[in-house]
């Protein structure tokens, strides 16, 4: 389903992000780093990402759905994604490993 990498001054294209957890929701919220509003959802998924980056979410129907990134000092707005049947959906997110994340 998707890649999650990381970029910096050494890595402007992104090196992957190994063993990061991506959650999947069906409504959006607000969060910076580890702090979310005050009542998050409750995710329908959570996987972790492999040594490339890579991370997949199996058995979900088509669809409008919400990505994030959890338990991680990375700052990463959520993202939609949208599933599409049969083909599901292909995305690529690109977290600033050294951005403060705003206040």
């Amino acid at each position: 389903m998707g890649t999650l990498l990381v970029t910096d001054s050494s890595h402007p294209s992104g090196k992957p992000a190994v063993n990061v957890s991506v959650a999947i929701y069906l409504e959006a919220f607000s969060q910076v780093g580890n702090q979310y509003t005050p009542s998050p959802p409750h995710p329908m998924a959570v996987v972790s990402t492999g040594a490339d980056g890579s991370f997949a979410f199996r058995g979900l129907a088509p669809g409008r759905y919400f990505l994030a990134l959890l338990g991680v000092s990375l700052y990463m707005p959520g993202r939609w994604v949208t599933l599409n049947p049969g083909s599901g959906a292909s995305v690529q997110l690109l977290v600033c490993g050294t951005c403060p994340a705003p206040n």
